[in-house]
């Protein structure tokens, strides 16, 4: 025993360490082996403990990925306002401007088909105009609002680059319009200057098949050409069609 003593006098640390070394062995073997580092066992919100059936389900975000928003006013037949605040200019088409024939029709229609309504947006490549608008196609209940628009006659094709991915269908739908006579195009181009809208810019070269039916416009509205026909000034209107 007087060895033993006179060992722990001469190494006292070493007996420390030891003692702590067994306490710590002791310890480890009683730990709950179910609990986690805490100590604390885990539950569900029932208070049961958590196992692998009942491990309460993470609550998933709010899912924003179908791009819906919805449309708050509708500024004219080419412009709408959404619930962001944002302004958005539609695509490829363009509609006739306050005051010009065909203003209220083209916006009442866009109205019917998109105000109140969650809508899809589609980007192009801008993102937004000179104006600060952002520039979108619009998809409605699976309707394209853009072509929509064009082939019922409220709208004209108008392709403006770099965002011209969709416009060769939008120019289709024109060209069924012109057909069928729709909305802007149930004007006759080659008769009396009475059938010319001539107070507003509601014509250009893209609207008519010849330079005769062109001419014929030009002339019956007079100076000033309103509608921009005669670019060059020579008084040869849409030179391009020959």
């Amino acid at each position: 025993m007087a060895d033993k003593e006179s060992w722990i006098h001469k190494h006292p640390v070493l007996f420390t360490i030891i003692i702590l070394f067994s306490i710590s062995l002791v310890w480890s073997g009683i730990k709950p082996s179910d609990s986690n580092e805490s100590g604390i066992i885990p539950t569900a919100s029932n208070n049961e403990p958590v196992s692998g059936n009942n491990i309460p389900p993470v609550e998933p975000l709010a899912d924003t990925s179908n791009g819906l928003v919805k449309v708050t006013r509708i500024i004219d037949g080419d412009t709408i306002e959404i619930e962001t605040g944002e302004r958005v200019r539609l695509i490829c088409m363009d509609t006739p401007e306050r005051g010009e024939a065909g203003y209220i029709e083209a916006s009442n229609y866009l109205q019917s088909l998109i105000l109140g309504k969650e809508v899809r947006m589609e980007k192009d490549i801008s993102e937004t105009d000179k104006y600060g608008r952002l520039v979108r196609y619009i998809y409605s209940d699976g309707l394209f609002v853009n072509e929509k628009m064009v082939l019922e006659g409220f709208a004209k094709a108008y392709p403006y680059n770099p965002d011209i991915t969709l416009c060769p269908q939008i120019i289709e739908a024109e060209e069924e319009a012109k057909k069928e006579k729709k909305g802007i195009w149930d004007v006759t181009l080659v008769d009396t200057g009475s059938d010319y809208v001539c107070d507003s810019n509601y014509y250009n070269c893209g609207d008519f098949s010849t330079h005769t039916e062109a001419q014929a416009v030009f002339e019956a509205c007079g100076a000033g050409d309103v509608h921009r026909l005669d670019r060059d000034g020579d008084g040869i209107a849409c030179e391009s069609l020959g």
